[in-house]
């Protein structure tokens, strides 16, 4: 399985996410910003990001664009987290697969990629 990209600037945050997801079974990469985002996609393909959109050095559409934008990594799922209810309205409209609300319960984070990923494995045995 490909590995799930945590894109959070709170080291504390991240720290927590990546164990939580690692505790689960899955490999995490993780970045703190957009730059190293971006580097982190161009090296690898996750199949999954979880992606804080208020990031020091710009905003997470600024990494879904380059996504959307890229033939390798568009099918990728992401999973947008923000303390700001405007940005789930903006993640819907970008057809980001799922937006969840910050302060995020480490057991519904982790289920919530658990449902993420089931569904693109789901859609990859039917396609």
């Amino acid at each position: 399985m490909s590995p799930i990209l945590i894109v959070e600037d709170n080291v504390s945050v991240n720290r927590l996410y990546g164990k939580a997801l690692s505790n689960a079974g899955y490999t995490v990469i993780q970045a703190i910003n957009v730059g190293q985002a971006i580097q982190c996609l161009e090296i690898n393909a996750p199949e999954l990001i979880l992606l804080d959109m208020n990031l020091p050095d710009g905003n997470g559409m600024s990494v879904v664009n380059h996504i959307r934008e890229s033939s390798k990594l568009r099918h990728t799922r992401i999973i947008a987290i923000s303390g700001d209810p405007a940005f789930g309205r903006l993640a819907k409209a970008s057809g980001i697969t799922e937006f969840l609300l910050k302060p995020i319960a480490l057991a519904m984070l982790v289920a919530r990629v658990d449902v993420a990923l089931s569904d693109s494995i789901s859609e990859a045995n039917a396609g």
